[in-house]
C-alpha cells in the first residue's frame, strides 16, 4: 500500500523566521508555529487554505471556552507540543493521503471509470469545463504532481470549491472577501483567528458530535450531505468528493489521476466567520464581493467596521479582537495585520483572485469616528478619480468629433479605455494609505494632518495622471484643443 502521511512528510511550504525555505508536516508546522514566519506558496489561495485546515487542528486540539483561555494561550508564546503529538498519535492513519479506508479529505470507494486528470484539483489549470487562468494547459495535456504538491491542491480546491455543473456546489469562500489576522509569527497569525466557543456559535451553531472530517467513522465517512453540524465540520467541509488515485510505481512517485465528482452542499443559513456580510432585502446576508474594477485596499473602511447595525455581521476574528483590547488582554501597543482577499469566479471559471495585507491599528475596531475619517478620505480620492475621468472623457469626445457633446459613444469610451489612467491613479495610491490609516490613531491633531496629507497625495495622483494622459494625445491634430475643453469644462468636485 502506498503511504505519504501528512503529519510527517514534509508537505508544507513554510519560512522561518531567520529566512529559511523549507518544507515541513503538519506536526512540525504547529510544534514549530512560534518559530515559522509564514507559509509561502505562489499561491494566496494555498496558503490560505492551509491556514484554515491548521485553524481545525488547533482548534481540536486547543479548544477555548472564554477569552482568558485565549489570553493565557497566548501568553505561552508556543503550542503544547505534547498535546499535538498525542493527537496525531491517536489520528495517524486519518492523515495518510493513499490510505484505502480513510484517504486524507477524500471519498474512497469512488468508481475508477470516472478517472479525470489530476489538472482538475488545480484551480488555475484547465480541467473538464474549467476555461484556462493564467495557463494554457488542456485537460488532454496529462499533469504529474507530486504527493505533496497534490495534498495541497486537494486542499484548496476543497476549500475555494467553484460552481458549475450538475450538483456542484460552490463553496463560502467562493467570490467572498475573507479577512486574517497576522501576526509577527505563525503562532500568532493561529492564535489571532483562533475563535473562542460561544462566539463562533454565535455564527454557526455546534452540535456536541462536531468533529473534523477526519474523525468520522467509517459509516458516515463519505456520505453526501447538505447540513453542518458545527465550526469544525465546516471548516474541513468537503464540496468535492474525490480521490486521488495513488502512484503505480515506487520508483515514480508522481500522481497523475483522480475521480472527481460533486460532493456536498452547504445551506444557505451558514455564513463564513471571517467573511463580512450585509442584509440585503432580497438575497438575505449578502458578502462582500471581490470586483474586478476594484482593489480591495479601497474597501478598508467597509471591511474593519464594527459599528454595531443589524443590516451587517463583521468578521468574528475582528470582533474577537476588539474584546480582547477592551479586556487588557492584549497589551495597548499591540498591532497587527490584516491579511484579505478571494477569488472571483463564473461559474466554474475563475476571473481573478485578489489578496493583500493592510496595517491594522487595533484602535480602529471600536472608534466609528476614525472608521469615517477613511471612509471620508475614500470619497474624496474617489471624487479625484472622477475628475480624472472626467477629463479624459471630455478629451476623448472632442478628439473623435470636435464637438462637445456628439461623436460616437462606443468609440469615445474604447478611446477612454486606451489612454485612461486610473490604474496608475490607485497605484500612486495605495501606499500613502497605508501610511494614513495608521496616523488617525495617534489622536486628533496628527490625525487631521494625517486628512491634509491625503488629500495632498490624491490631487498630486490626479496631477501626474492627468499629465501623462496629456502627453498621450498632445501630438494629434486635435490634442491640445481637446485638452483645453477637458479643463474648461465646469467640474463638480
Amino acid at each position: 500500500m502506498n503511504s505519504f502521511n501528512l503529519i510527517y512528510e514534509p508537505c508544507i511550504p513554510v519560512t522561518f523566521a531567520n529566512g529559511k525555505v523549507t518544507r515541513v508536516g503538519l506536526q512540525e508546522l504547529l510544534i514549530q508555529a512560534h518559530k515559522i514566519e509564514n507559509v509561502c506558496h505562489d499561491s494566496p489561495l494555498v496558503v490560505t487554505s492551509v491556514y484554515r485546515l491548521a485553524l481545525a487542528l488547533i482548534f481540536r486540539i486547543f479548544p477555548l471556552e472564554n477569552y482568558e483561555e485565549w489570553g493565557n494561550l497566548w501568553q505561552k508564546k508556543n503550542f503544547d507540543a505534547v498535546k499535538i503529538e498525542e493527537y496525531f498519535s491517536q489520528w495517524k492513519t486519518r492523515f495518510n493521503l493513499f490510505d484505502d479506508q480513510f484517504p486524507f479529505y477524500q471519498t474512497p470507494g469512488l468508481p475508477e471509470n470516472e478517472k479525470k486528470t489530476i489538472n482538475n484539483l488545480i484551480l488555475h489549470k484547465a480541467a473538464g469545463s474549467s476555461v484556462t487562468f493564467f495557463d494554457h494547459s488542456t485537460d488532454d495535456q496529462l499533469a504529474n504532481l507530486t504527493p505533496e504538491d497534490a495534498f495541497l491542491y486537494l486542499l484548496t480546491n476543497q476549500t475555494y470549491a467553484l460552481s458549475g455543473g450538475r450538483g456542484y456546489s460552490p463553496s463560502r469562500l467562493n467570490n467572498g472577501v475573507a479577512c486574517y489576522l497576522t501576526g509577527g509569527n505563525l503562532f500568532e497569525t493561529l492564535v489571532l483567528n483562533h475563535l473562542i466557543k460561544p462566539l463562533i456559535t454565535l455564527r454557526i451553531p455546534s452540535k456536541r458530535n462536531d468533529i473534523p472530517r477526519w474523525e468520522r467513522d467509517s459509516k458516515s465517512f463519505s456520505d453526501i450531505r447538505q447540513d453542518v453540524i458545527g465550526y469544525l465540520d465546516y471548516l474541513t467541509f468537503l464540496f468535492r468528493r474525490a480521490y486521488i488515485l495513488p502512484p503505480r510505481e515506487k520508483e515514480n512517485e508522481l500522481v497523475c489521476e483522480m475521480v472527481y465528482l460533486a460532493g456536498s452542499k452547504l445551506p444557505d443559513a451558514v455564513l463564513d466567520p471571517f467573511i463580512k456580510y450585509v442584509q440585503d432585502k432580497n438575497m438575505g446576508w449578502k458578502r462582500i464581493y471581490i470586483a474586478t474594477e476594484k482593489q480591495l485596499w479601497r474597501d478598508y473602511h467597509t471591511l474593519i467596521s464594527l459599528n454595531p447595525e443589524k443590516d451587517t455581521r463583521p468578521p468574528l476574528n475582528l470582533e474577537q479582537l476588539a474584546e480582547l483590547k477592551n479586556n487588557s488582554i492584549l497589551a495597548e501597543e499591540f498591532t497587527c495585520s490584516l491579511y484579505c482577499g478571494g477569488l472571483l469566479s463564473d461559474k466554474a471559471s475563475i476571473k481573478l483572485w485578489s489578496f493583500t495585507h493592510l496595517p491594522l491599528p487595533t484602535q480602529l475596531l471600536k472608534n466609528q469616528d476614525l472608521v469615517n475619517t477613511i471612509k471620508k478620505a475614500m470619497d474624496f480620492a474617489e471624487a479625484q478619480k472622477a475628475r480624472l475621468n472626467g477629463h479624459t472623457y471630455r478629451a476623448a469626445q472632442h478628439l473623435l468629433s470636435g464637438r462637445e457633446n456628439n461623436g460616437d459613444k462606443n468609440a469615445i469610451n474604447n478611446l477612454v479605455d486606451t489612454i485612461s489612467t486610473e490604474p496608475l491613479f490607485w497605484a500612486m495610491l495605495e501606499s500613502p494609505f497605508k501610511t494614513f490609516i495608521i496616523s488617525p490613531s495617534l489622536g486628533d491633531e496628527e490625525g487631521e494632518q494625517a486628512v491634509t496629507d491625503w488629500e495632498s497625495e490624491c490631487k498630486l495622483a490626479f496631477t501626474k495622471c492627468w499629465q501623462i494622459t496629456q502627453n498621450s494625445i498632445i501630438n494629434s491634430t486635435r490634442g491640445p484643443e481637446a485638452i483645453a475643453r477637458a479643463y474648461n469644462y465646469k467640474e463638480k468636485v
